[in-house]
């Protein structure tokens, strides 16, 4: 339970004279969750360049390292675009079925 609430899918419930814990489902939970998550991709792509300037030695590695860094960069930059971009859809009625 505490893992699911540290990723913010579910949230603890009190009710009044119950001692007992209860969980609810968070609204919108996936999306907020991608979107919470932007920053850990933007942190682990520096450690991605970190790590490929610290072995210019070895080009392949450095060449992986930084084109593992671009695919992070690209979702913290995306992940909270398609999540809002959902979200409209979702709203709008588009969405199929």
């Amino acid at each position: 339970m505490r893992y699911l609430v540290g990723t913010r899918l579910i949230q603890r419930v009190s009710r009044r004279g119950d001692r007992r814990d209860r969980y609810d489902l968070v609204d919108d939970a996936w999306a907020g969750m991608i979107t919470a998550n932007a920053p850990l991709y933007a942190g682990l792509a520096a450690q991605m360049d970190a790590i490929a300037d610290d072995n210019a030695a070895a080009p392949q590695s450095v060449a992986r390292a930084r084109d593992v860094a671009d695919f992070l960069r690209y979702l913290a930059e995306r992940m909270p675009r398609l999540a809002d971009e959902w979200r409209a859809e979702r709203d709008s009625g588009s969405r199929p079925g």
